[in-house]
């Protein structure tokens, strides 16, 4: 059975719908982040396929996503052997389960509930859990065949359906097969006694016996101690008769010492009145004292004040009529420096005025002069300008050649040359000889020509292929020349020859050396009209070119204008008014500016005198104002605490607070008299009295907890009596030993069916065939994993008993898995599941393969040696790869089969 989608929804961390696939039949990776819900997609799937719809508890309770009450609904696409089947389970709340089959063109209901739990569970070997949910050891093929990280299998035992499936595909003798009534019979008979895990069951016929055994065990118990009990009761109504007889005594002399406590409590009690009502009288008397004491205080703090206010006052007045003084000098200095300010702010004006005057006549000298050499550079760029504009008419005028054309016309002339030599060398020379003036007539090869020669000169004559030579009146000799190449370089000097005239034509020319005296030509017209534009420029300066140079003028020009409006002055004028000498101008006005400011700071310390001597008699008034206050306040103060107590100086005052003071002694000794006469603590006879009233309330509940514990104790002996304990316990005896002989049976019965399983067990397993083939598919992947001769022996139930490598002696001692490193463990598990899970899916179909993190502790070069074998095994199996490392799994499957959870949950 195989994948194709799953959708979920109110599971954990996916409170919304995701839908994942479809799933190809190869690898496919799950990929997110840690906490992204790779896990939860698989551990769902498990659900789905294992646990019954109506399934609750922890198991199921842990799906729903943390702090709500949403129902986790799951929905898978199943492929069994070509047919497709969709799977629908809702938990918490409205379970249900539908499977659904397809039929061409969409699902049709094929069971529910129970019927669809059952059937999906078939297919995957597993086992319906007692209550509750299921535990990967459960799952079938998913125990085998998944590595997940909630439930990580061990190296345990495979499952007995598996192994007897997998037993089947290797070939071996499948013990199911041939044990037939009886074998079905030691199963269910060993299921009856005892749990998967080996221990009795509780429902068993020993478990049965043992509890009814324990039950009549605790019944003979009870009635010994219930017999027991009622021989306890008898001694104990005697004691309570005793106990109750001297309570009664005590009780008794305690009444009496009640009595006596009464009434000397009474009389402490009085004495205490008239303690608390001195006390009183005492804290009235304290606070008149305190008040007196309080009140002298204050008349000494007044008069003090009193004091200090008037010398204040006196000082005060003093300091008033100096700075009426000072602020008198003040004002007078601060006149002066105002007028003195006023002189030199006028001689620093004038200053000023004569120097901008001297710098605005520099100024306008200095624009007369720029204006006069604007005009001489206008005059030179407008020649300039002339100049350039006929270069640039005569540039324009044709087209002239560039030094690539000439040296491509060179080229092709020397082309010709060579190629019309070469004719020569493979064509027809002729050479005539005149007896006589004769004219010749040449064609056939170069351009035709005709000579009149004299007699005794030679003339020669070169063709390709062929020449005709006529002889007006004498004779027409033709030659020709057999050699193959004559066409095909007589074709090319045509070729070339036509190039060169086009390109000649181009510019007008006869030859090649008429075209470079062009290109020289016209070379030294670009030169010249370069040199004119840079000279331009550079005459323009930063105007950049004539029309710059002219507004630059204008400026100029404006600038005159406003300087000779500014002075006054024709602009004529300008140039025959002479500045002056602006360095004495300058430090004249320095010095000016100096004078300046040393008035204006004198006048502002001036003003600063008099405004602290103006401050300082405000502050003296304040001072003298508060000091007038204070005296007053301080008078008022004497005069209210002499009135308050009706007396006329302070020592009626001090008289007064001495006498409450006696007063308040001599009653602190009568209250300290009679405190004496209180009894201490220990023997205060209201505590005394509080305590035996409390022993009295004691032993009275005492004597009714005694009398209600007697009638308790009448009731239990008469029941005991009508009951007769004694038959009832020999009876329960009996019982007791009836069923440890059947406890005895039992566990005989019980012993006998294990070790009749066994027996059963042994021959099954010793019914398998040998594990070589299994064994040298595991090898043969872990060797090519590791580089190593390692060999891992798997034991009858499809476990790995342990690994060997070859030992010294040509022997292999056989070691634990857990003796190697975790990396090395993670790929032989790795390979155990594969190795597994391709022995099945080659008898029964592809199944799925789910691994959860895996091979995170393999080295580089080993991962990409997993990743071959992964590769090699989607060819049988359909692999999950749950990572939040996809780049450990590049290029290990189509993007088609990589899904993002964290993309599909958005």
């Amino acid at each position: 059975m195989i994948l194709r989608s799953v959708a979920l929804e109110g599971c954990r961390c996916f409170r919304n719908r995701i839908e994942v696939g479809e799933f190809g039949d190869g690898i496919n990776l799950l990929i997110g982040a840690n906490e992204s819900g790779k896990s939860t997609i698989v551990e769902a799937v498990a659900r789905a396929l294992f646990d019954r719809h109506g399934t609750s508890g922890r198991g199921i309770g842990n799906l729903q996503p943390w702090g709500t009450n949403l129902r986790p609904k799951i929905s898978l696409e199943l492929e069994v052997d070509d047919r497709r089947y969709q799977l629908e389970k809702r938990f918490v709340g409205g379970q249900e389960s539908e499977l659904s089959e397809w039929d061409g063109s969409g699902y049709q209901r094929f069971l529910t509930d129970d019927g669809a739990d059952d059937f999906v569970r078939e297919l995957m070997l597993g086992t319906a859990a007692g209550r509750g949910a299921t535990k990967p050891e459960q799952w079938g093929l998913a125990r085998t065949m998944w590595c997940l990280q909630r439930c990580q299998p061990s190296n345990d035992a495979v499952d007995g359906r598996v192994a007897d499936r997998l037993r089947e595909a290797l070939g071996g003798t499948v013990v199911s097969a041939e044990r037939g009534i009886i074998g079905e019979q030691i199963i269910d008979a060993l299921g009856e006694h005892f749990t998967g895990g080996g221990k009795v069951k509780v429902n068993s016929p020993v478990g049965a016996i043992r509890d009814d055994l324990s039950a009549a065990s605790k019944a003979f118990e009870d009635l010994q101690g219930r017999y027991s009990e009622a021989d306890d009761h008898e001694a104990e109504l005697a004691r309570l008769e005793r106990e109750f007889t001297r309570l009664q005594e005590e009780l008794d002399k305690k009444g009496e010492r009640q009595q006596e406590l009464e009434r000397e409590a009474e009389r402490v009690r009085e004495l205490r009145d008239d303690i608390s009502r001195l006390r009183e009288r005492e804290e009235g008397q304290e606070a008149e004292r305190d008040r007196l004491v309080k009140l002298l205080k204050q008349y000494d703090e007044a008069a003090a004040a009193l004091k200090e206010a008037k010398d204040e006052q006196k000082k005060l007045t003093e300091a008033l009529s100096e700075a009426r003084v000072d602020l008198k000098a003040a004002e007078r200095l601060h006149v002066d420096a105002g007028h003195a300010e006023k002189q030199a702010d006028a001689a620093h004006r004038a200053a000023r005025e004569a120097l901008d005057l001297c710098r605005d006549l520099q100024k306008a000298h200095a624009l007369l002069k720029e204006r006069d050499a604007l005009q001489t550079r206008i005059d030179k760029l407008q020649g300039h300008q002339g100049t350039l504009s006929g270069l640039e008419r005569r540039r324009d005028e044709r087209v002239w050649p560039s030094a690539e054309h000439v040296d491509q016309a060179r080229k092709l002339a020397t082309q010709e040359q060579v190629e019309q030599a070469r004719l020569e060398s493979v064509g027809v020379s002729v050479s005539v000889e005149l007896l006589r003036e004769q004219k010749v007539t040449f064609e056939g090869g170069q351009e035709p020509r005709s000579e009149l020669g004299e007699a005794g000169e030679t003339i020669e004559y070169r063709s390709g292929q062929e020449a005709v030579i006529t002889i007006d009146g004498v004779a027409c000799v033709r030659a020709r020349s057999e050699a193959e190449e004559t066409a095909a370089i007589a074709a090319e000097v045509e070729k070339l020859m036509a190039a060169l005239h086009d390109l000649l034509a181009r510019f007008d020319v006869e030859d090649t050396e008429a075209l470079a005296r062009l290109e020289a030509e016209g070379a030294s017209i670009a030169g010249e009209i370069r040199d004119l534009k840079r000279e331009i420029r550079s005459l323009a300066g930063e105007d950049k070119d004539l029309s710059g140079v002219q507004q630059h003028l204008i400026r100029i020009n404006n600038d005159l204008t406003s300087l000779a409006r500014k002075l006054e002055l024709p602009e004529e004028q300008l140039s025959e008014r002479e500045p002056g000498d602006e360095e004495a101008l300058t430090d004249a006005e320095k010095a000016a500016s100096k004078r300046h400011d040393e008035a204006v700071d004198t006048r502002k310390k001036g003003e600063e005198a008099k405004d602290d001597a103006i401050q300082q008699e405000r502050k003296i008034n304040d001072e003298l104002t508060d000091a007038d206050i204070n005296a007053e306040g301080a008078q008022s103060t004497l005069k209210t605490v002499l009135q308050g107590v009706s007396c006329i100086d302070r020592d009626g005052l001090k008289r007064l607070g001495e006498e409450a003071g006696k007063q308040l002694t001599a009653l602190r000794e009568q209250i300290a008299g009679q405190e004496r006469e209180l009894p201490d603590e220990l023997s205060d006879p209201a505590a005394q009295l509080k305590t035996t009233k409390q022993a009295i309330d004691s032993l009275s509940g005492e004597k009714e907890d005694i009398v209600k514990r007697q009638a308790v104790l009448n009731d239990k002996l008469k029941k005991a009596q009508a009951e007769d304990l004694f038959a009832q316990m020999q009876a329960a005896e009996e019982e007791v030993d009836s069923l440890k002989a059947a406890l005895g049976n039992a566990v005989r019965d019980a012993v006998s069916t294990r070790l009749l399983a066994g027996i059963y067990q042994t021959r099954r397993e010793s019914a398998a065939k040998p594990f070589g083939d299994l064994e040298e598919k595991f090898n043969r992947i872990l060797q090519a994993v590791i580089g190593k001769p390692r060999s891992v022996k798997i034991a009858s139930d499809f476990s790995m008993e342990g690994f060997s490598e070859p030992g010294g002696n040509g022997g292999a001692e056989l070691r634990e898995i857990d003796q190697l490193s975790s990396g090395a463990r993670e790929q032989i598990e790795l390979i155990h599941r594969l190795s597994l899970g391709e022995v099945y899916a080659e008898e029964f179909g592809r199944q799925m393969l789910v691994l959860d993190d895996v091979l995170v502790h393999t080295d580089p070069a080993r991962h990409d040696q997993m990743l071959e074998i992964l590769k090699r095994s989607a060819g049988t199996l359909q692999i999950f790869i749950l990572t939040s490392r996809p780049q450990f799994y590049r290029g290990v499957t189509e993007r088609a089969c990589e899904f993002d959870i964290a993309a599909l949950a958005e």
